[in-house]
Order: C-alpha cells, then structure tokens, then sequence
C-alpha cells in the first residue's frame, strides 16, 4: 500500500509541474508589437556584416549592409501578432536574377519566439 501510495503521489506530483509549467509559457506570451516599426541591427551568419534593418511600417521592411551599403527591400505580410511572411520586393526595377525570382514568389516565414 505504502509504495502504491508514493507512486500515485509522484506521478500527481509531475502532472502538477507540467500543468503549471505549460500555463506559465501560456500566461507570457511575447510582446512583438515592438518589432512591427523601428530600427534594428543583426549580424549576418555567413559574412559577419552588420545589417541594418528598418521598418517604417507594417509592410515594408528595408536591410542595409552598414559596410558596403546594399539595400535590400522586402515586403511584409504579418500573420499573426508575432509570425510574418517576408516577400523580396523588386527595388528600382532591376530584373531579378533566377534565384531572386524564386525569392520574390515564395517567402521566407518568420516567427518571433
């Protein structure tokens, strides 16, 4: 009886840490009206540029390699509060090389965690 007993006691003790840690990350969700406008920088992963990223709006978002000052315009298209499809945008009417091409039709999906 005493070992029945220590293992319904575990086990309603673990159901009881998972039940809270679940509706604590439910509680918080992340605040991502912040990154819908302003300025922000990342370095990119294969070259270590500082990008420079703005966004003015809720739909267009410019990048700008600080070193060598390449603009990148992309179009934004945002899901929810904190998940967004990124579609390349065709600046100054340049064609699109092939592989910018496939870019511009389908986009990159984004989710801030």
């Amino acid at each position: 009886m005493k070992k029945l007993w220590g293992f319904i006691t575990f086990n309603m003790l673990t159901l009881f840490v998972l039940i809270s840690l679940s509706l604590c990350s439910y509680i918080n969700p992340p605040d991502c009206a912040s990154v819908k406008q302003g300025r922000f920088y990342y370095y990119a992963k294969s070259s270590g540029a500082k990008v420079l990223i703005e966004r003015n709006c809720d739909t267009i978002q410019t990048e700008i390699d600080t070193k060598h000052g390449d603009t990148l315009v992309s179009r934004i298209v945002w899901k929810t509060d904190c998940s967004y499809q990124l579609y390349l945008n065709i600046p100054n009417k340049q064609p699109l090389s092939k592989s910018d091409s496939l870019l511009s039709l389908k986009p990159a999906t984004i989710t801030i965690t």
